[in-house]
Parts: structure tokens; sequence; C-alpha cells
């Protein structure tokens, strides 16, 4: 997986960012891996991975679960020394650590609440600090489903049902948790969230005021992300244009509308980068 990265880096000319998750509890369950294990597991997977990419090889790695004689992989990325590593979470407070201690980017899952974002991304800014790092907006991404359309009510009658048909067929069971997997206060943390997750919401008045999505028009997406965008003083914008049975031609319709008429808004709001808001530092 070193390589293929690389690879990616090599031909995309050094854009390359790399995604890496921990996994979340199905993954253990179906892969019969030892939850308990797998933050260890999880963090010396991530020194294999950043060891490839800036050590000369061939070298051994000797670690606990991945022990290989020889690590030697090519190419190398282009972006050095690495490619910047992005890290999501739930909100589980040893992600965070892993992530400020590393210097890596944060972002939270969607599907909540807007005020989970707050209380998560507030968490992590005294973490971040706490490890001695400056204040880095652009080491925090906001990842949310966004639709645009040319009036807030044809964005409606266009994707509501596709929202919902994710939410209630295919959204449960990302929250099953095996024992071990986390530890006592980040469960604690996740059981006082639940109840703000997009599988318990019922109607659409829910979805727009907990900001679960950006639905609307033009004007009304790039307000409501502006909106969202200052309050939790992220610097990535990261969108999900498709989502459940949302169709092909809908999803395109979507991101034209969104690349010509939204970002050019967010671009002019978003001149000079975000800060950090001092009431969630």
């Amino acid at each position: 997986m070193a390589e293929e990265f690389a690879v990616l880096d090599v031909v995309t000319g050094g854009r390359l960012i790399a995604g890496m998750v921990v996994g979340g509890g199905p993954e253990y369950y179906s892969s019969g891996v030892n939850p308990a294990q797998a933050r260890r597991r999880f963090a010396e997977a991530l020194d294999l991975f950043v060891q490839s990419w800036t050590r000369p090889g061939p070298f051994e790695f000797d670690g606990e679960f991945y022990k290989i004689p020889h690590v030697n992989p090519w190419p190398r990325p282009l972006q050095q020394p690495h490619p910047p590593v992005w890290i999501p979470g739930l909100g589980s407070l040893e992600t965070m650590e892993l992530v400020a201690a590393r210097g890596f980017s944060y972002v939270g899952l969607p599907f909540f609440h807007s005020s989970v974002f707050e209380r998560n991304y507030a968490a992590f800014r005294q973490i971040w600090l706490a490890a001695g790092r400056d204040p880095a907006p652009e080491n925090l991404g906001l990842l949310l489903p966004i639709y645009v359309a040319e009036s807030d009510a044809a964005a409606r009658a266009e994707y509501e049902e596709h929202l919902w048909y994710f939410a209630r067929q295919l959204l449960n069971g990302v929250q099953i948790v095996p024992p071990g997997y986390q530890s006592v206060q980040s469960a604690v943390r996740l059981m006082e969230n639940a109840s703000k997750y997009l599988l318990g919401v019922s109607d659409w008045e829910t979805v727009v005021s907990g900001s679960y999505a950006i639905v609307g028009s033009p004007d009304t997406v790039a307000e409501k992300l502006a909106d969202l965008i200052r309050r939790l003083g992220v610097g990535n914008l990261l969108g999900l244009f498709q989502l459940g049975s949302l169709p092909a031609h809908l999803t395109r319709a979507n991101l034209k509308l969104f690349a010509e008429q939204v970002m050019p808004k967010l671009r002019a709001e978003f001149a000079t980068p975000p800060v950090w808001p001092e009431t969630l530092a």
C-alpha cells in the first residue's frame, strides 16, 4: 500500500493526500482481528508507512505486529518528506492524540449534528495545543454531505429520498463498537453523541437545523458552509456529493453547480484563511 500511495503521488505530480483509517467495529468483526489491538496495530502500521516513504531501503521492520525483513519500496513519493496524512475519527480521544502527536490532520466523520463537530473539534484543539503545536486550521477538515440545485425547494425534492435511503438502509451497523476497541472515556463520549447521529433523525427540519447535510440553492449552500467553516475554524472542506441512491445525473449536476456557483463564493469569503475560534480554543 505504501508503494501504491507513492505511485499515485508521482503520477499526480505530488498532489496525493493519504487517508489512513483506524477501521470500524464491523471490519474487526469480519476480519477476525482482536479489537483490543486496533490502536496499537494502527500506530505501528503508520510507522511502517512513514518509514517506507522516508527511509532508504532495504531496511528491516521488526514491530509487534508487522515483521518484514526487507522493506524496499519503489517508487518513493514525490512530496518530501512524505505526502500529508489525514486521519478521520468519530470523536475518540485516542485518535486525536495520535494525530496531534504526529502532526497529521484530523477530520470528523459526518452524519452527526453540528454541535458534535463543535465539541470534538474543541477537544482536538486542546490536545493539539497540549502537544506543543501552534494553532493550525489547515490540520482540521470538515466532511459533510452537500447537494446543490437551482433552488432550495428543488434541492430538497431531488435529494431527500436518497438521504433517507442512506440513513435508514445503509448507515446502521457503522456504530458497532467491539469490546476493547475504545477506552472507557472515548466510549462514553460516543454514547453521549449517539442521540445526535443521523440514524436517529426522522424529519427534514432536523437535518437542516443540525447541518447533517448542506442542501439548497447555491446561495444557501455557500452561506451555510461559510457559517460552519467560521464557527468551527476548519481550514479544509471535504464534500460528499453522492450519497445512498443518488443517481449519476443528479450527482454530476450537483458537482457542476457547486464548482461553478458555490466555490467562487467560498473562495471570496475566505480569501484570508479562517482562524481557530477563541471560544473553542
